[in-house]
């Protein structure tokens, strides 16, 4: 899950070119083909983890691209997004696996990271292109009832939903303007 930062990167139904999965039977393919990571809860992973406060940034967790504004409790799964020609959709969220306390040196920070719902989520790509740190990304399209990442369930592979709340029975009704946001961090 080492990924270096890039100033731009060309994007592939596979993801974003030079980046590789290591092991192909839970990482990548067309479903998880970019990772999306919130640069908000790099905070949070600080203040749990103090030791770890000056390696937290783009990249740490394995993620493709961080932004700043966007969070598991506002992208719903569906929700398409895009810059430029790129157009990403979402699809699940992450299911944290050792791998992440084994980079971080950090015993039980994947179990920690799932039980704040702090996961991120997968994006296909439907449409490829280029993009740029600092290019805004902005969301396009989204389900006409929106289930946020958040609500799905930390380590769900897939949204279910009955009636209108989530696998939990839970409310899944969220407000969420068609914002934007920048490119914060991109790694491949």
């Amino acid at each position: 899950i080492v990924k270096q930062p890039r100033q731009r990167v060309s994007v592939t139904p596979e993801g974003f070119a030079g980046d590789v999965q290591a092991d192909r039977r839970f990482h990548g393919g067309p479903d998880k083909a970019v990772h999306h990571f919130p640069a908000d809860h790099y905070a949070r992973l600080a203040r749990q983890f103090p030791a770890l406060a000056p390696r937290l940034g783009p990249g740490t967790l394995g993620e493709n691209l961080s932004t700043l504004g966007w969070t598991d409790d506002d992208i719903a799964i569906g929700d398409v997004y895009g810059a430029g020609n790129v157009a990403l959709q979402v699809t699940q969220p992450r299911s944290p696996c050792w791998k992440i306390d084994d980079r971080l040196g950090e015993p039980g920070a994947s179990r920690w990271i799932a039980g704040q719902g702090i996961t991120g989520w997968y994006c296909r790509v439907l449409a490829g292109g280029e993009l740029r740190l600092g290019d805004e990304l902005v969301v396009i399209e989204r389900p006409a009832v929106p289930v946020t990442v958040a609500a799905t369930g930390i380590t769900a592979t897939t949204a279910t939903l009955r009636g209108e709340g989530n696998a939990k029975g839970n409310a899944t009704s969220v407000s969420f303007e068609y914002g934007t946001t920048t490119a914060y961090g991109l790694t491949a």
